[in-house]
């Protein structure tokens, strides 16, 4: 469905685009998709007819200011998917015909502790380094490219939106900065020439230009970057957001709250509208983590999220006994800390548990015989 900020329509006074905004609803695809019997309250109309004309109204806009007639072939190319490929998770690459997809929404789900995190961040460092050939080739025209304004260069490559509720953003650049140094020696260096030093450099200008980090303290300012990210999006030539952690974002604002279940529901599903537009419209890939309890194992988004969501994975740890029948199957006989990595959700894969292990270059699959 096309979507529009409401306050471009002009029909809504600030008053009302207030109200609007303070129930998360800022755009027509959100207000369209509120029921019926809503609408008369959001829109402040003494009848429900009001309320259903000016809905038709917003319709009629939406018709003369975006639709435009579109062939089969259009369409065709707008639902061609395309993926972020994961180097160390051939498996996974396989089974999703080629990784991350990036018109879709992909939850990673898991205790505290198992690796979430490491799979957000080993999937950005091969996004980053994609195209790190050809970045390096470009700014070694320049004898000072350490100081280089690379808005001003038309160069290949994709960046990274991170939105990080749990206040660790330091450590986050600090890993990053570690796996993007071990990843491109293990899978993308083609050249045992290349200076160290300079290769150091050329990597934390790619982290300063490619890898946007936020750190987000409530849901509304999540909402308000999200409602604000299409413009940001196609200047920064960015191909996948994160959010981690959005269920300890949601568990930290609403678990014990008076009404807080209805308003984790209402805010979720607007934040899923959000990404789902963005992914749709810019072909951009979605990764969020959310949290199982240690007790109950029940995720911190609860039952519904996993409606909004297209694919699920979970990280979980392995029994002792689980934990020495691999170890006997496999190439890997170090003292690393081994996963399971397996699909909960996805309409083109079934259920399949990959085993994977973390070590300095990120999340690996542990090789067999």
């Amino acid at each position: 469905m096309t979507s529009l900020k409401l306050s471009e329509l002009k029909l809504f006074d600030e008053k009302t685009l207030t109200f609007l905004s303070q129930h998360s609803i800022h755009s027509t695809y959100q207000l369209l998709l509120q029921p019926k019997w809503h609408l008369r309250y959001l829109l402040n109309t003494k009848t429900n007819e009001e309320a259903e004309n000016i809905i038709l109204e917003i319709i009629k806009k939406i018709n003369l200011i975006q639709l435009k007639p579109k062939t089969v072939l259009n369409l065709f190319y707008e639902l061609q998917n395309e993926y972020i490929s994961i180097k160390s998770l051939q498996k996974l690459n396989n089974l999703f015909s080629g990784g991350i997809s990036t018109i879709s929404i992909t939850e990673i789900v898991g205790k505290n502790n198992c690796g979430k995190t490491e799979f957000c961040l080993t999937t950005i460092c091969d996004l980053l380094l994609l195209h790190f050939d050809s970045f390096c080739k470009h700014l070694q025209q320049y004898e000072n490219f350490e100081n280089l304004n690379l808005d001003l260069l038309d160069l290949e490559g994709f960046g990274c939106i991170f939105f990080d509720t749990e206040k660790k953003s330091s450590q986050i650049l600090r890993r990053l900065y570690q796996l993007l140094t071990v990843r491109f020696q293990e899978y993308f260096s083609n050249n045992n020439k290349l200076n160290e030093n300079d290769i150091l450099k050329k990597l934390e200008i790619l982290i300063q230009n490619y890898f946007h980090i936020f750190e987000i303290n409530s849901s509304n300012e999540l909402l308000t970057h999200l409602d604000n990210l299409e413009e940001f999006i196609f200047e920064k030539k960015i191909k996948l957001i994160v959010i981690d952690s959005l269920g300890a974002l949601v568990y930290r604002e609403f678990n014990g709250r008076e009404g807080g279940l209805f308003e984790r529901a209402s805010i979720l599903q607007t934040k899923a509208t959000l990404l789902k537009e963005l992914s749709a419209k810019f072909k951009v890939g979605v990764l969020v983590t959310n949290i199982l309890t240690e007790q109950t194992e029940q995720v911190h988004l609860g039952v519904n999220w996993y409606h909004f969501v297209n694919h699920r994975l979970q990280i979980t740890r392995l029994s002792s006994q689980q934990l020495l029948n691999l170890l006997q199957q496999s190439n890997n006989q170090q003292q690393q800390t081994i996963f399971a990595l397996a699909i909960q959700k996805s309409a083109q894969v079934p259920f399949v548990s990959i085993p994977i292990y973390i070590d300095d270059g990120g999340v690996k699959e542990l090789e067999k015989l």
